[in-house]
């Protein structure tokens, strides 16, 4: 990925994140970790830090129709790690989009163009699956409805979330 893609990608989620009045400061590039990015910024006077990582393959193909797409995790005051997805469309109202490492799967609500997860104490555990996985699944559907997945690369994920730890910490 190229640094200005991940920047934009940067933007979009400190915008989706926070409102109008939040105060945030254009985040800040830190470091790639293989197929993952590490990247600072201030928001209301509180340091966030995140990772965040383009999809390897989408469907259906091609991946143009897709507008763009990223995972996220989020390290910020009082969160430890916010896992979220962003894609260039709206997802379909009152579906899930599920997430898939290895064999255990995790649900993530809905809302416009975002997923969040379902049940924040499944979070640990999908932090801890990502770390020990090779790739993650991301299935769902699209308003028009057209069902979508996305393959994650998690190489680097480990890397990315220590060095946002201590970014954030």
């Amino acid at each position: 990925m190229t640094r200005n893609l991940l920047l934009v990608a940067a933007m979009i989620l400190t915008g989706a994140f926070f409102s109008a009045p939040a105060m945030a400061q254009e985040p800040q590039w830190v470091e790639t970790s293989r197929d993952w990015d590490v990247f600072t910024t201030t928001i209301n006077g509180q340091r966030a830090c995140f990772i965040v990582s383009k999809p390897k393959s989408y469907s259906p193909e091609p991946d143009s129709r897709h507008g763009d797409v990223f995972f996220y995790v989020t390290r910020r005051a009082g969160v430890e790690a916010e896992p979220s997805i962003i894609v260039g469309f709206d997802f379909l109202e009152g579906r899930e989009v599920t997430v898939t490492v290895g064999d255990q799967r995790f649900a993530f609500m809905t809302q416009g163009r975002r997923a969040f997860i379902n049940d924040p104490a499944q979070t640990s555990a999908l932090i801890t699956a990502m770390r020990a996985g090779s790739d993650m699944r991301v299935s769902g559907s699209s308003a028009r409805p057209t069902d979508v997945a996305y393959t994650f690369s998690l190489s680097g994920v480990t890397a990315g979330l220590n060095r946002s730890a201590r970014e954030c910490n």
